[in-house]
């Protein structure tokens, strides 16, 4: 498999850009920092600009202009975060440069009137606020006095009857709510800043910004400067972070523009003005096409006006886009914080992003109650939903290439060492991210923003570690990237359905049961359903392997007017693939689904009815979760015979109901069995499983999630082709490769492990081969019942040196055999210690030859480097864990260092550190030493 040779031969592709804090430092500062990047095996970095004092001025330009003359030379690749002030949107002071094109919002102000009146009158003037816009006065009925609801009917327009400050009328009998409406740059969140929805707003944050780093390097874009990176943009129409900024919320300001504007006034003609009360309070039956609309444009311009106008700027000037929205706690269809669909405001971004930071994803907590430090949820949604959105917007918009995104580690504070970021690690590569943007280098120590930092000016006691940990990501990703992800399933995104008001289940229970049954699967948007009729009658369409790009599909221009009626070019839409139907396979792009999976919704978006309807003929399974939805979002009943063509499955069973059509169909790979050979029926909850197809094979990847329980399997491969194993451990990037002979595969992963499977059916001609041996077989095992001699070494605070520093270890404790091994960071030892603990002792150990011989470390923190006898075996992160000591051991004595490195949190004590529990220091089980035959 040419891509883990390429690993073995020490060469891989490039998938690492950690951010690097960006505070003015002199150039040489700046170059030693880059210095230790480059030893973690990083080759690109993402310039953060926002602590920097003088972003796009002379102090900027001057870090800058050395920045790239070193990375050219270093042959490392840039990044810029893409704004002086977080989150992207201020375009470096741009809108105080230009108030008229800021933020706009549409508001709302009301009272209530009674009838029957005749020339009465209410004084509105300053219900506008300094710098409102009115847009019309309408009297609404109001239908009861218990409920905030107005009528959707008999709505009398007042606004020709406004002058000088009052608004008069008439009304007959009944109760009245008097709305004025009115668009304002006031009262929402971050009022200075960027309007989404506006293409002359989004073009500031271009000239401010782009432009001005365009016309200084433009000679480095597409070698030396690889793109820019948007920072969790937001509609930003209220302030701080509700994640659930939703339509129907009284007193709250909404995103507004001309563009938007424009769009409902030709989508809802004279209705206009009389639909607008519905966004903020129940009209009864209208309600939930009005809110569904408003979203569905709205969404669209956030596509049109901002990810694909910056997308195409940097396209065309051969760099890329990437970054990530705010998708917490099922923000991502929502507005406020965020931007209302995840998928639309990815589409012109060239890598499909996420972040997790501030404790979202913690191991254990994959319940919806999860408290971290901006809420105490969604836990479920950060374990089975989070990581999927961005891989599956990977898997299917064809202008990613396949590339995921995570930004990661950031804020858990210093108590998250190296073996917490590896398991973050494992967690992100087994849902399909293969780009990573580790947060953060720092230049400065001590920096209270957003801990740990990697290197710490000289001062992360774990640094050594982490630049091991930086290359098993890299090979990971190496090995994981390139191929084609296999899906057991396709999970409707829910964003629509909840746009309704009505209920609407999030994405994440189905999928949940999915990956606890170790299948597969992505999410995807209605967007990807295509438009009536487009492939009718088309008896030629292409297989999967040869769909052909956007600009191919049949009726490419037609279909470039999307969702929300929002006119884009075929250039601006390259990143969409529309689904289709093959032989009762859903297929998008080079991706293939046995069935399309519905979450339970009372209203689901009528392009999702017609889809089934239309292609139900195809063999199209769809699975509809719990109950059938009772309207499609614009208050339609779906036709009578649509209930035929799904079947209803409670979602305790929707695994089950997976395997088996994906069995029936022939297209599942592999198989989790138990040790015996049967099904394992979710027997292993813990268990994540990542399949990708190569040209020559599978690669495939299990990580065990568990905190307390190991798993104890088998894989059964089913097709018969598949002549070898090779199993592939990136963290020493070895490789060790077996016949596979009865099809059968032990798997047995202790909590926190991972294991990477490469498949094949034969020997490439002239690749480099891999030893194959006998798959080994464990023959012995003994604790290490033995004195232990403990040292400590801290190294001095502040110190940050081109030298080497030579530890000299202080002389500490003895350990007897049998004694309880203890937290040295705990009470009576060393609580304020920050550095390296050393474990010294003599073992004897018989040897025979042909044996391999492993030391197992079943509990340690946070990392641990193995020396015996004099031989350097290399660190060890996330436990329990084991190294290969073979080579190392002797016949008789033999002379064990196990040096345990901790974290800063001991010293530093941080804020962000309050969130997360922390292990205890030092070697805190019996090491093991195993022998295999």
């Amino acid at each position: 498999m040419e891509r883990l040779q390429m690993l073995l031969r020490g060469e891989s592709t490039s998938h690492i850009l950690p951010f690097l804090w960006m505070r003015g430092e002199d150039n040489e500062t700046i170059g030693r920092e880059l210095d230790r990047i480059e030893e973690c095996g990083i080759r690109e970095v993402c310039l953060e600009s926002r602590p920097h004092p003088d972003f796009c001025g002379p102090g900027w330009w001057e870090n800058l202009d050395y920045i790239c003359a070193e990375a050219k030379k270093r042959e490392m690749r840039l990044w810029i975060l893409d704004d002086d002030k977080f989150p992207t949107g201020h375009a470096n002071g741009g809108y105080a440069r230009q108030p008229e094109k800021k933020k706009l919002y549409l508001a709302e102000r009301h009272m209530d009137v009674h009838g029957p009146c005749r020339s009465g009158a209410v004084l509105v003037k300053n219900f506008t606020g300094s710098d409102g816009n009115l847009l019309g006065i309408l009297a609404v009925p109001k239908p009861d006095g218990e409920t905030l609801a107005v009528s959707g009917e008999g709505i009398l327009n007042l606004t020709d009857q406004y002058e000088n400050g009052f608004v008069y009328f008439d009304l007959p009998e009944g109760a009245y709510r008097l709305f004025v409406l009115f668009t304002t740059r006031k009262g929402g969140g971050r009022d200075e800043y960027i309007n989404l929805i506006d293409s002359d707003s989004v073009r500031v944050l271009l000239d401010e910004v782009y432009e001005k780093h365009y016309e200084r390097y433009h000679e480095y874009f597409g070698n030396v400067i690889a793109g820019f990176f948007s920072d969790e943009p937001e509609l930003g129409n209220v302030p701080g972070y509700p994640f659930d900024d939703t339509l129907g919320k009284k007193d709250q300001r909404l995103p507004w523009s001309g563009e938007l504007e424009a769009m409902l006034r030709m989508k809802w003609g004279k209705d206009f003005l009389t639909a607008l009360p519905a966004l903020w309070y129940d009209s009864g039956e209208k309600t939930s096409k009005i809110r569904s609309e408003y979203m569905d444009v709205m969404t669209g311009l956030v596509r049109k006006c901002f990810s694909s106008q910056l997308g195409k700027w940097c396209r065309d000037r051969g760099v890329e886009y990437i970054g990530h929205v705010i998708e917490d706690d099922n923000a991502h269809t929502r507005m406020g914080c965020s931007t209302g669909h995840y998928f639309r405001e990815m589409e012109g971004q060239h890598m499909a992003g996420i972040d997790v930071v501030h404790h979202q994803i913690v191991p254990g907590f994959t319940e919806p109650v999860h408290q971290w430090i901006a809420g105490d949820r969604d836990g479920e949604f950060f374990h089975f939903g989070l990581a999927k959105l961005a891989s599956s917007a990977a898997h299917i918009q064809e202008n990613k290439k396949g590339r995921a995104l995570c930004e990661i580690f950031g804020n858990y504070g210093w108590a998250e060492g190296n073996s917490f970021m590896k398991w973050l690690t494992n967690h992100m590569l087994v849902r399909g991210i293969n780009e990573f943007t580790p947060h953060a280098f720092s230049m400065r120590y001590p920096d209270p923003d957003c801990p740990p930092h990697f290197y710490a000016c000289g001062n992360n006691p774990g640094f050594a570690c982490f630049t091991q940990l930086m290359k098993y990501m890299n090979r990971s990703a190496h090995l994981l990237s390139g191929g084609v992800h296999l899906a057991d399933a396709a999970i409707l995104y829910h964003a629509e359905s909840e746009w309704s008001g009505k209920e609407a289940m999030f994405f994440q229970k189905p999928a949940r049961k999915l990956m606890e049954a170790q299948l597969d699967y992505d999410v995807i948007p209605t967007d990807v359903l295509a438009p009536d009729g487009w492939d009718k009658g088309r008896k030629d369409m292409p297989g999967r392997k040869d769909m052909p790009g956007r600009k191919e599909i049949p009726g490419g221009k037609e279909l470039a007017c999307r969702s929300g009626d929002v006119s884009t070019s075929e250039e601006e839409t390259l990143a969409l693939n529309y689904a289709w139907v093959e032989e009762g396979w859903l297929c998008i792009h080079r991706e293939r689904y046995s069935c399309l999976i519905l979450p339970y919704a009372r209203y689901l978006d009528r392009r999702v009815v017609r889809f089934v309807s239309e292609h139900a003929h195809r063999g199209l399974k769809v699975l509809v979760i719990d109950e059938l939805p009772e309207r499609d979002t614009h208050g339609n009943l779906l036709p009578e015979d649509w209930k035929n063509q799904v079947t209803v499955v409670p979602l305790g069973q929707i695994a089950e109901k997976v395997e088996m059509l994906e069995n029936a169909m022939g297209g599942r790979e592999l198989m989790v069995l138990n040790t015996d050979g049967t099904t394992a029926s979710g027997r292993f909850p813990n268990l994540r499983s990542l399949v990708m197809r190569q040209p020559e094979g599978l690669v495939v990847m299990y990580f065990n999630e568990s905190i307390s329980e190991k798993v104890c399997a088998q894989v059964r491969v089913k097709n018969p082709d598949f002549e070898r194993l090779t199993i592939y451990d990136p963290w020493r990037n070895r490789a060790e490769s077996y016949p596979l002979e009865d099809s059968y595969i032990p798997l047995s992963l202790e909590p926190g492990e991972a294991v990477f499977y490469c498949l094949e059916k034969g020997r490439k001609e002239g690749a480099e081969s891999v030893c194959e041996k006998l798959f080994p077989v464990l023959a012995g095992r003994r604790k290490l019942e033995v004195d232990w001699k403990v040292s400590k070494w801290e190294q001095p605070e502040g110190i940050d040196s081109e030298e080497t520093m030579t530890p000299i270890f202080e002389e500490g404790i003895l350990l007897e055999a049998g004694q309880e091994l203890p937290n040295l960071n705990g009470p009576g030892y060393w609580p304020s210690f920050a550095g390296t603990y050393r474990y010294e002792t003599i073992f004897q150990q018989p040897k025979e030859n042909g044996r391999i011989y492993c030391l197992v470390l079943p509990e340690a923190s946070d990392s641990v480097r193995v020396e015996l006898n004099g031989v350097e075996l290399g660190f060890l992160a996330g436990f329990p864990a084991r190294v290969d000591i073979t080579d190392a051991l002797k016949e008789g004595a033999n002379a064990l260092i196990l040096d345990v490195t901790n974290t800063l949190v001991w010293r530093v004590k941080d804020g962000a550190s309050t969130h997360l529990q922390i292990p205890a220091t030092g070697i805190t089980a019996v090491p093991v030493i195993e022998w295999f035959d």
